[in-house]
Order: structure tokens, then C-alpha cells, then sequence
């Protein structure tokens, strides 16, 4: 005698969406790539802005005293 199945066996996977745990490790290489990308983006369109400046990068070693104004005193204004 055969023997039937009455309805089929699920599994119930956690999810936020249409992201799981499988789903997220397959994207972590171009979330890793992208993010990285658009925070140097950031710091390339943020290095006229003096705020940036004094927190970021001032404070690069060799490459801070860059940022850091020096004029001539015979340049300044009187």
C-alpha cells in the first residue's frame, strides 16, 4: 500500500523582509565595497568644510599638517 503525504512540510525562516541570515552573508561583500566607496565619497565632498577639518583630518598623521594654515605674516591682512 502507498503511503500519501496530506499537506507538504515548511519550515519557517526568520527574516526581516525579504532579507535573511543566507541572504545577507551573499550581499556583504558589496555592502562592505559600497559602504566604503560612499564614506570616501563623503570625505572627498566634506574637505572644504572647516568642521571636518579640526575633527577629521587634522588629526591624520604626516598627511593632518595639510590642513593646517601657515601664512606668511607678510600676507596677512593689517
Amino acid at each position: 500500500m502507498v503511503s500519501y503525504i496530506t499537506r507538504p512540510v515548511t519550515k519557517a525562516i526568520p527574516h526581516f523582509g525579504k532579507l535573511n541570515l543566507e541572504n545577507l552573508i551573499a550581499y556583504t561583500p558589496n555592502l562592505v565595497f559600497w559602504g566604503g566607496a560612499s564614506t570616501f565619497g563623503l570625505f572627498v565632498f566634506a574637505e572644504g568644510v572647516p568642521v571636518f577639518q579640526d575633527t577629521f583630518f587634522k588629526k591624520i598623521p604626516f598627511f593632518g599638517e595639510h590642513w593646517i594654515s601657515n601664512p606668511d605674516p607678510q600676507d596677512l591682512p593689517q
